[in-house]
């Protein structure tokens, strides 16, 4: 179980939460930029882990590059 608190959410571009699961205190931001035509670069961002974290935040980055690409494709499509 993951337990989160927004701390920053600024329409539509940022939007910032913490991460709390097992030993895990981390914070996620996510922030979108414009970019030209109709384009819009996505950043997410996951800090705060500590040297004993490692193995957990590269688990963590694994899953973030398998499993966002996917939902936010689905995310997009339903927009449409």
């Amino acid at each position: 179980m993951v337990h989160c608190r927004i701390v920053e959410a600024v329409e539509p571009a940022r939007l910032v939460y913490t991460w709390k699961g097992g030993p895990i205190d981390t914070v996620v931001s996510w922030t979108l930029t414009p970019l030209d035509g109709n384009r819009t670069l996505l950043r997410l961002k996951q800090d705060g882990f500590r040297p004993e974290d490692e193995q957990t935040r590269q688990v963590l980055e694994q899953g973030w590059r398998q499993k966002a690409p996917r939902t936010l494709s689905l995310v997009v499509a339903s927009l449409m």
